[in-house]
């Protein structure tokens, strides 16, 4: 539970995943309902600018509005309407890997008897997506809600990181893409753990066979062996990272020191650690250590595209690196990540 009133769920679909949260309101269906479809009480309360249709709202109607606190304007348009009782719309309609958000009421009565309601929001996609930043967004949204229908100001029990944390840990591994960035003994770290759909044998044959490799990073020279070269020309720029093996642990674990033109030195490191999560399924967990001075923040973007990218090689997709989508979903994960710094503060 986050709080006293909100509860969440996650399960994977075929394809694709979901997010559902619930959340108890003292007021009637008829008022909150009234709150979540009239354009100008959304942009109160949610604290954005409206971009879409004036209402009243109705099937068809553009559902668009921008997030003051950051440069993120989402498209989308209602798919659902039956009030009192449910309003749907897509949501980023415009941008991978596009979403549905669901916002159903059902009345509840209150600890007085007065008249309250429930309402469940559910976030899908057929594609895949971090929904524990998702569900942390969400529930200081939710939050934002309950404040402004009871005339209070909004102050959430916890903050947003600490909202994230927690479904880290009631949704699941499987619900996580994001990658974090960290301290460890003085050193900014990136780690990224994701659940791939693949057994620990043949994802690792995807970290060290150059057949495979070239698909998702670029062509790559390996010699799987402490001290031998793992060497990447990458695809999508021009560099070579001139990498050294120092530890591999057939099929669980690879070591190597980064050296790319900026990193000449041999205190940058990469690890890949593979262990089972189920049957055919893999936790990759990749850690990326960099010296004390360095902001490794773009390496958030940059890896989180390139495990995106493996996971469509695997599936059997190949990269076009020149695709104008690709470079548009980059540039919007890039946004992404820098609006998740300033909610962490």
């Amino acid at each position: 539970m986050l709080d006293q009133e909100t509860l969440a769920r996650f399960r994977a679909l075929k394809p694709g995943m979901e997010l559902t949260l619930s959340h108890r309101y003292r007021q009637p269906m008829e008022k909150v309902f009234a709150a979540l479809s009239t354009p100008e009480r959304i942009a109160d309360w949610m604290g954005v600018e409206w971009q879409g249709d004036a209402g009243p709202l109705r099937l068809g109607s553009n559902f668009s509005y921008r997030f003051k606190d950051n440069d993120m304007p989402q498209v989308g348009h209602v798919t659902a309407y039956d009030p009192p009782r449910l309003i749907e719309h897509s949501w980023f309609e415009d941008m991978p890997p596009h979403f549905v958000v669901r916002w159903a009421l059902e009345p509840a009565k209150n600890e007085d008897g007065g008249d309250g309601c429930i309402l469940t929001l559910t976030q899908s996609t057929a594609g895949k997506d971090d929904m524990t930043r998702n569900g942390a967004g969400w529930t200081m949204i939710m939050g934002q809600l309950d404040a402004w229908l009871a005339g209070t100001p909004f102050e959430p029990e916890r903050s947003w990181r600490e909202v994230r944390n927690e479904l880290t840990e009631t949704l699941g591994p499987e619900a996580v893409r994001d990658g974090r960035r960290f301290t460890r003994a003085g050193k900014p770290v990136v780690e990224f753990k994701r659940v791939v759909d693949r057994p620990v044998p043949e994802l690792w044959s995807w970290l060290t066979d150059p057949e495979k490799l070239v698909q998702w990073l670029g062509p790559t020279d390996v010699e799987l062996r402490p001290g031998g070269a793992y060497r990447i020309h990458f695809t999508m720029a021009p560099i070579v990272m001139e990498g050294r093996i120092t530890a591999v642990d057939p099929p669980h674990r690879l070591e190597l020191i980064w050296r790319e033109p900026w990193f000449k030195a041999d205190n940058v490191l990469l690890a890949f650690t593979l262990e089972p999560n189920g049957e055919g399924r893999a936790l990759l967990t990749l850690i990326h250590t960099f010296p004390e001075t360095y902001d490794p923040h773009d390496y958030l973007a940059g890896w989180h595209d390139f495990l995106d990218v493996l996971e469509e090689a695997m599936d059997g997709h190949p990269v076009d690196w020149n695709d104008p989508a690709r470079k548009q979903a980059y540039e919007t994960r890039e946004k992404v990540y820098k609006a998740v710094a300033g909610a962490e503060g």
